[in-house]
């Protein structure tokens, strides 16, 4: 299978087409996926920000980092959480199948340009298209995790939320150290 014919598969028929994606020849592909929505991104956030000139190649370059950076990441807690849960796939098979995943996020930047063009009375209607293509990303997530761990879709569906939960925890953790900290330099200083 080609890159195009991966794309259509994923958008169309997710559970033939990450079945078959586990497969490291396709991680090239995903890299590109993960540019061209950085991009899509950036050139979104340019127009929402009225930005021009060297402020949106700096967009790019910020935004691109962000998404490698969560890319990667999310590949590695998702791998670690699938095989908790008796998964046997690995950290590449997660990259590309979540790279994969993120095909409809490509539809946000035009839908959000769409809706500048009819103003404000299809704020509503933008909003609800996005949480469509934001649940079909959450769908395509845990196909991808699925396949990829060979794994059942519930334990699937777990290890996806669980990323969520480590977030959580980490976040309350940090909050945590950081304030009892604050508190210890401010009792001693005083």
């Amino acid at each position: 299978m080609n890159m195009l014919d991966n794309i259509y598969g994923v958008l169309f028929k997710p559970n033939t087409t990450f079945s078959e994606l586990s497969n490291r020849k396709y991680f090239a592909s995903s890299f590109l996926i993960i540019f061209l929505l950085a991009l899509l991104t950036s050139v979104k956030d340019a127009i929402a920000y009225n930005s021009g000139g060297l402020s949106v190649l700096l967009l790019m370059i910020i935004t691109f980092t962000f998404y490698m950076f969560v890319w990667v990441i999310s590949g590695i807690l998702l791998t670690f959480t699938s095989d908790l849960f008796g998964g046997s796939g690995k950290i590449t098979d997660t990259l590309i199948g979540t790279a994969y995943a993120s095909l409809p996020l490509i539809f946000v930047a035009p839908l959000y340009i769409l809706s500048n063009v009819f103003g404000d009375h299809s704020n509503e209607i933008y909003s609800l298209i996005k949480l469509v293509i934001y649940l079909w990303f959450a769908t395509l997530i845990i196909l991808s995790i699925k396949y990829s761990h060979k794994i059942h879709v519930t334990q699937a569906i777990l290890s996806f939320i669980s990323i969520f939960v480590l977030f959580i925890v980490s976040a309350i953790g940090i909050s945590t150290i950081s304030v009892l900290g604050t508190i210890f330099i401010a009792t001693n200083l005083l």
